[in-house]
């Protein structure tokens, strides 16, 4: 009899991360195209009065963040998150953080909608609680 091994994936994240977007206004013109900046840090990370006073906070990029735009009345999705085969609905990055650009002439004005976030390490897929809200004149 032979014993084999298993082997475990090593890249797998176990930290909680606390995401908001800093930008997002209340209310877009359907003419608007807005740069969607979304802030992400680790949940248990707490600065010193020494840090907060000497340091800018650290910026944390993903590279697998995606996004969901629904409308809030009816739970009806608009932008779901897009996977495979292409990521139309992944978040970019630079050196300030993640983004996504946002067309407002693709809502229906009047209406109030949600974004939601979704992190993917390997096959699992994590939703972020959080609901995002701002509304389409």
């Amino acid at each position: 009899i032979e014993a084999k091994n298993r082997t475990f994936s090593d890249t797998l994240d176990n930290s909680q991360y606390i995401f908001s977007i800093t930008n997002l206004k209340n209310s877009y013109k359907t003419y608007e195209k807005a740069s969607i900046r979304v802030f992400g840090r680790e949940k248990n990370w707490s600065p010193t009065i020494y840090s907060v006073a000497t340091k800018a906070t650290p910026v944390t990029t993903f590279k697998n963040l995606y996004y969901k735009i629904f409308r809030i009345v009816d739970n009806l999705t608009i932008i779901d998150y897009g996977i495979e085969p292409i990521a139309f609905s992944k978040c970019s990055y630079d050196k300030n953080g993640n983004y996504f650009d946002l067309n407002m002439n693709m809502l229906e004005p009047g209406y109030a909608y949600g974004v939601k976030l979704m992190l993917l390490n390997e096959d699992i897929r994590t939703e972020i609680p959080n609901i995002f809200r701002f509304k389409v004149e």
